[in-house]
C-alpha cells in the first residue's frame, strides 16, 4: 500500500462499498480503486484461535 491507501473493516462489503462511494462523491473525493479483501482461511482461523485464547 502507498501513503494514500486505507483498509476499512465493515460488516457487509456489498452494501458498505456502495455507501462509501456515495459518501466520497458527496464530499468531492476521488477514489482510485476499491475492492473487497477476503483473507486466507488460515489467517481467519489463527485470529479466531487467538481471540478465544484471550477469553474474548
Amino acid at each position: 500500500p502507498d501513503i494514500y491507501s486505507s483498509r476499512l473493516v465493515v460488516q457487509e462489503a456489498n452494501t458498505d462499498i456502495a455507501s462509501l462511494l456515495d459518501w466520497a462523491r458527496e464530499k468531492g473525493l476521488s477514489i482510485k480503486s476499491i475492492e473487497e479483501y477476503l483473507p486466507p482461511f488460515d489467517d481467519v482461523f489463527v485470529e479466531l484461535v487467538n481471540t478465544e485464547d484471550e477469553g474474548v
